[in-house]
């Protein structure tokens, strides 16, 4: 029971993650090559975390350390993906604040 509410945080977080940074393509470009490899193979491997999740819970395969290290390393890749949206979203707010 806990292992497939992990797999689906798993799916959850995994598509969180994509859509986070689908919607900061343009700051993308930005970035300096080796960063952009960086990124580029980051969402691969979350790509691949995803689908193994989609995999996992329509076979119902046996759990295993995996899914726990899946877990905690896509809600580390989630606060990556959001750090600079937030700390810019909080720097623009002290700004404002007279």
């Amino acid at each position: 029971m806990i292992v497939e509410l992990l797999r689906t945080y798993n799916l959850v977080v995994a598509a969180l993650i994509i859509v986070a940074g689908t919607c900061q393509w343009r700051r993308w470009r930005t970035f300096p090559p080796q960063e952009r490899l960086h990124w580029q193979a980051t969402a691969l491997l979350n790509l691949a975390a995803l689908i193994g999740a989609v995999e996992a819970l329509a076979r119902g395969t046996r759990p295993g350390i995996a899914v726990w290290i899946v877990a905690v390393a896509l809600t580390w890749l989630l606060c990556a993906v959001l750090y600079w949206p937030v700390t810019t979203l909080m720097h623009n707010r002290k700004k404002e604040t007279p």
